[in-house]
């Protein structure tokens, strides 16, 4: 396994939700003997829950009482960011700022919108301030070292890795950050050792057992491949890029031990999905089912092929181009 082939899936993760614009969310009218912080307790309810369209709602109505609340300011922005609406999250994190300069939180989470953008001085900028205002606020910790690892610091970022870990060992994301990290460094069973973490710490992410797939494939580990990667394929509540990703290599496995008619199912299943960014993969399924269909051994062509067929895919192929979003991490509120 190449290890520089995983530094664009760790930078990649820096795009951490996407990029979007939206317009404001509508409100109803507000009842006069409701406070700000009855609309803002709930959202926050709202947030926790993941329930980020209704957090909105009530963060607004808190703000149309008081304007001035520069915590609904900041968690309508993380609502937003968990939504992909980066230019309203910008406007609330500013926002929160302009009323609270020394929040914490709100300069990391700005930090957070900044990385996304690739302009990571003002992350770095950003994820200082938090850390000066609240050294004990791991989620900025995480964000500089993810900000680092964008500007190619890989010793720096693992300190702050390290810290965010050590202030917070119950995050998903920073066991997935961390692990990713020792992958360009080839450090592939400490890097192992943390994808199991993140999927202990959170059993319910089907990306840590994703991850945990491709390694296993790549370490000809196949039948240990499979029973991880039917673990995540089976908590996606929807097939998309990282599902039909991580059938491919299921249906690569179960070639390697033998079983043609499962390995069918899944090159079916993304046919069936025909997503056009994966024109690659598709093309190696169509040839693998045609194959298969004739009789053809596992991962070889028969007298069928019409052509040179297509190169078995690797985890390498998959992480010089797989885009990865988490969600955000909460921060303190």
């Amino acid at each position: 396994m190449r290890a520089g082939t995983y530094l664009v899936l760790l930078l990649l993760a820096q795009v951490l939700w996407g990029c979007a614009t939206e317009a404001p969310v509508k409100t109803t009218e507000v009842r006069a003997f409701e406070s700000p912080q009855d609309f803002y307790s709930r959202g926050n309810e709202d947030l926790t829950k993941g329930q980020n369209e209704k957090a909105i709602k009530e963060y607004t109505r808190a703000l149309e009482l008081d304007p001035k609340h520069s915590h609904a300011n900041n968690h309508r922005g993380i609502a937003y960011k968990r939504l992909n609406r980066f230019d309203l999250a910008m406007a609330d994190f500013n926002r929160a700022l302009e009323l609270d300069p020394n929040d914490a939180d709100s300069y990391a989470n700005r930090g957070l919108i900044y990385s996304v953008q690739r302009r990571f001085d003002l992350a770095l900028k950003d994820f200082d301030r938090a850390i000066q205002l609240d050294p004990q606020l791991a989620m900025a910790y995480w964000g500089r070292g993810s900000a680092l690892i964008g500007k190619g610091q890989r010793d720096q970022a693992m300190q702050d890795f390290n810290k965010a870990i050590e202030l917070n060992p119950n995050t998903f994301e920073f066991f997935l950050s961390r692990g990713m990290a020792f992958l360009t460094e080839n450090k592939i069973d400490l890097a192992l050792a943390d994808f199991h973490r993140g999927v202990k710490v959170n059993p319910q992410r089907p990306e840590g057992y994703f991850l945990l797939g491709f390694i296993y494939f790549d370490k000809a580990q196949y039948q240990q491949a499979i029973a991880i990667l039917t673990r995540g394929i089976n908590l996606s509540p929807k097939i998309e890029r990282d599902e039909l990703q991580a059938l491919l290599f299921r249906a690569q496995a179960y070639e390697k031990t033998g079983e043609p008619q499962k390995a069918l199912a899944d090159y079916r299943s993304i046919l069936r999905a025909a997503i056009p960014s994966l024109e690659k993969e598709s093309r190696y399924a169509t040839w693998r089912v045609r194959e298969l269909e004739a009789g053809g051994s596992p991962g070889k062509p028969t007298v069928l092929k019409p052509e040179p067929p297509p190169e078995p895919f690797k985890s390498e192929s998959i992480f010089k181009t797989k885009g990865k979003k988490f969600t955000p991490a909460k921060t303190n509120e």
